[in-house]
């Protein structure tokens, strides 16, 4: 018995005091000037000295309000993060009992990036926040990825998940697409390893079940241990017109298998879109192809930040036999697509499911006036895709409802901003109907001539007999000083490279 009330004795003592209790900060953010409360914004609280270690993370939500708790009292710093917006001046707490109210009053200021003067030799900064675009493009994407963080790791936000496999044979054409399942959760849609571990066994691994391919997530690609093994540079050349990215590289020399991959935002909103990744140091058949994958995230009127999309590609390879020597001794069969989509909004009901539904519109030619035939129209997440007819319109039918990505290609298209990617909202009352439309020359010449007024332009796209990209033009023009002019008088000539 006396050992008994002893140990509840020491049991008592061991309980924090009161004034040892962590504290509470409730913050409520707020536009200047307008007062108005704003979502989405990522507040940290650090400790006020030399090392500036983050204790807490907040995202504030549709009243601007967020709670925030303190390991205990001191002296600390909250730090306000707005994408594409200028930061917060920190503000400067002491705290010591209880519960402090904070008003952070954020910029209207919209941050504008440094210029581009990046070019094809720009090298690989050991840290993303070397370089003034570099950390420019940082902060956007750590406050993007912070948001998705917060919001997995506190369950802000009901998703309903669906997983698939898609297999595509060494063409790279669907064979199969079906579901594998389906969940709801409030979490990271997908498990990703933590760094640490990654560190030590790679991104892929052998197990006795068969070999794992990782992906990262958001709290990987936010970790020292990531940004330290990683070099980072900028890319200018985005994927479509309006992306720019944030490109990284293994720095540290292993045998363990590692990723390369862009982080790739919006220039006029600076959300970040998606990251696309490859793997790197694989041997034998898994350096078949280029295994990788994709993360695609989306912000919601909420203020929080989810995974809309992710996928892990993954080769198949066969081996031959009596292969003659110096040849490949493995062949590539195809690959497999494994992933998810999640969405805050149930998958379809059982009136709706196996439904197909009807997107149809056209795409016009503003240069030639008339419609843009042989381009090609995708869905994200459908294997069908289609071309348009020599008038430039189209029809495919789509599993849905929901909302989904649909994307226009063709060589007049992404040159600059248009709508040619757009979202569409699949309904069962009636079908979608789009239009995309090539840019006038009008577009063209604010993009390529801006800041030229005083002066006239062509612009345009050279290709060789073949089809191919012509990597050097030389224009030739003449001076029209009247009506009669003696043809054949050259007044002057230029060289050009072309562009990507």
């Amino acid at each position: 018995m006396w050992r008994k009330a002893r140990a509840v004795a020491l049991a008592i003592l061991a309980l924090p005091a009161p004034e040892t209790l962590a504290q509470t900060i409730e913050v409520r953010v707020v536009e200047e000037v307008s007062r108005r409360a704003l979502p989405g914004v990522v507040v940290r609280l650090v400790r006020d000295g030399r090392d500036g270690r983050v204790e807490a993370l907040g995202l504030s939500n549709e009243s601007g309000r967020l709670v925030l708790r303190a390991p205990g009292p001191g002296a600390y710093q909250l730090l306000a993060s707005r994408i594409g917006h200028e930061p917060a001046p920190p503000v400067r707490l002491v705290l010591q009992t209880g519960t402090v109210q904070q008003v952070i009053e954020m910029p209207r200021a919209v941050r504008m990036l440094p210029a581009i003067t990046v070019s094809g030799t720009t090298r690989c900064e050991r840290s993303p926040r070397e370089g003034s675009l570099a950390a420019a493009l940082w902060q956007e994407i750590e406050t993007a990825l912070s948001a998705n963080r917060i919001t997995a790791e506190q369950g802000l936000q009901i998703l309903h998940t669906v997983r698939y496999q898609r297999d595509r044979d060494s063409l790279d054409q669907v064979i199969r697409e079906r579901v594998t399942g389906s969940a709801v959760t409030r979490g990271q849609p997908f498990v990703a390893l933590p760094a640490s571990d990654l560190a030590r066994r790679g991104f892929v691994y052998q197990q006795q079940d068969g070999i794992h391919y990782a992906a990262p997530d958001a709290a990987l690609l936010l970790a020292d241990e990531f940004v330290n093994r990683h070099c980072f540079r900028v890319n200018p050349n985005g994927p479509a017109a309006g992306l720019i990215g944030l490109a990284f590289e293994p720095v540290v020399d292993s045998r363990r298998p590692d990723v390369r991959g862009t982080l790739w935002i919006d220039r006029e909103s600076r959300e970040l879109r998606y990251l696309e990744y490859s793997y790197t140091s694989l041997e034998g058949p898994l350096a078949l192809g280029n295994s990788g994958g994709e993360i695609r995230f989306q912000r919601l009127e909420t203020g929080t930040w989810i995974v809309s999309e992710w996928f892990i590609r993954m080769p198949l390879t066969g081996e031959r036999r009596n292969a003659p020597l110096g040849s490949e001794r493995y062949v590539l069969l195809g690959w497999v697509e494994q992933g998810g989509r999640a969405s805050v909004r149930p998958p379809p009901s059982r009136e709706t499911e196996g439904r197909r539904f009807i997107v149809e519109g056209e795409v016009y030619d503003s240069l030639h006036q008339r419609g843009l035939a042989g381009a090609l129209v995708t869905i994200d997440g459908e294997p069908d895709s289609g071309r348009t007819d020599q008038r430039g319109t189209f029809r495919l039918s789509v599993a849905g409802p929901g909302r989904r990505l649909l994307r226009v290609t063709h060589p007049l298209l992404g040159l600059v901003r248009d709508n040619s990617t757009q979202e569409i909202v699949l309904s069962p009352q009636q079908p979608v109907t789009i239009r995309v439309a090539v840019p006038s020359p009008a577009s063209f010449a604010r993009t390529f001539c801006a800041g030229e007024a005083a002066e006239a332009g062509v612009v345009g796209m050279v290709s060789d007999t073949a089809g191919a990209p012509a990597r050097l033009v030389r224009a030739v023009w003449h001076h029209v000083p009247s009506a009669r002019v003696e043809r054949g008088t050259i007044l002057r000539s230029q060289s050009v490279e072309t562009g990507p």
